[in-house]
């Protein structure tokens, strides 16, 4: 049997997990230039579901629809991406791929009462992948997973987020970084149509710097490989759903290819972490370009200077 998703790499020092995840490192040295490795970091050992179907998500704060129904959700991303796209343009910001087309096109699903039970959402991916990926950049849940090119980029949003209300937490809870082998992430589809089970994603970022510093990707799997639509749907993590392909009868052999490996450190270890990542230069003002992130490293400077002497 393949195993796709092998055991988890648990790291006990800031040290040693960077030095796992590094692109020179005992896990990724053999890997070629520009493999297609993609990383994902993460604060808490949560499932690797799409915002849009996380459990008490604050999808319920963005729309009156019932969020516990698979194709009411299919409509919320929907009417979100709309909005988004109209207030946008509205205000004068530049949007990814815009063309008549596209505003065509989100003008007649606007109006598709019953995309979600039609469609099963594919429609509007595959006109307005680029606007999805901007929307969900800046926080409107889709069916889209965050990816970053950059194991240490993804190392910093792992820490970031394990330090939010850190003072709450087990000392020996875990943050996480999933990578992912997937040799056909820069496949349009695998498939043609709309019969893939999986697409890599990404937007232009010549408009956007906030993706262009964090080298920002997506993944994609199609509704028809992960939902259980009857009553109380269950969206499989992506973990899961490649391990149940692989132990089909004749797996693809693309699928054969990947390969999904998770590094896991104590969240007690992510003040040190967030130094280490300082010393290499990845902080909130190489993450977050801007003005205001140059704050937020002069309110991690007295951390990082306390923590010189431990070197």
């Amino acid at each position: 049997m393949v195993d796709i998703v092998p055991s988890e790499i648990s790291c006990s020092t800031a040290k040693e997990f960077l030095q796992s995840i590094s692109p020179i490192g005992e896990f990724f040295s053999e890997s070629a230039l520009n493999s297609p490795w993609i990383f994902r970091g993460q604060g808490k050992d949560y499932p690797l579901i799409p915002s849009l179907f996380r459990k008490n998500g604050k999808i319920g704060t963005l729309t009156h629809r019932n969020v516990g129904n698979y194709s009411e959700l299919l409509s919320v991303e929907r009417d979100l991406l709309v909005d988004f796209f109209r207030i946008a343009d509205k205000r004068g910001l530049v949007l990814p791929d815009d063309s008549q087309e596209l505003r065509r096109n989100l003008e007649e699903i606007s109006s598709d009462e019953n995309l979600g039970k039609k469609h099963g959402g594919v429609k509007i991916t595959d006109s307005a992948l680029s606007l999805m990926a901007l929307a969900q950049h800046y926080g409107i849940p889709t069916r889209l997973l965050d990816w970053t090119l950059s194991s240490y980029i993804a190392a910093f949003f792992a820490a970031e987020d394990a330090n939010r209300n850190i003072e709450e937490r087990d000392p020996s809870e875990k943050l996480i970084i999933w990578s992912f082998y997937f040799p056909n992430f820069w496949k349009q589809t695998l498939y043609g149509g709309d019969t893939f089970l999986i697409r890599g994603i990404t937007a232009p970022s010549a408009s956007n710097p906030n993706l262009k510093a964090q080298q920002g990707v997506f993944t994609l799997m199609h509704p028809g490989s992960t939902e259980e639509r009857s009553g109380n749907y269950r969206y499989k993590p992506l973990d899961e759903i490649l391990a149940d392909y692989a132990r089909s009868s004749s797996p693809e052999r693309w699928l054969l290819d990947c390969k999904l490996q998770k590094f896991s450190l104590p969240i007690s270890e992510t003040s040190h972490l967030l130094f280490l990542l300082a010393k290499m230069d990845i902080t909130p003002s190489s993450v977050y370009p801007g003005y205001h992130s140059i704050v937020d490293d002069l309110k991690n400077k007295n951390i990082w200077s306390q923590l010189t002497s431990n070197e």
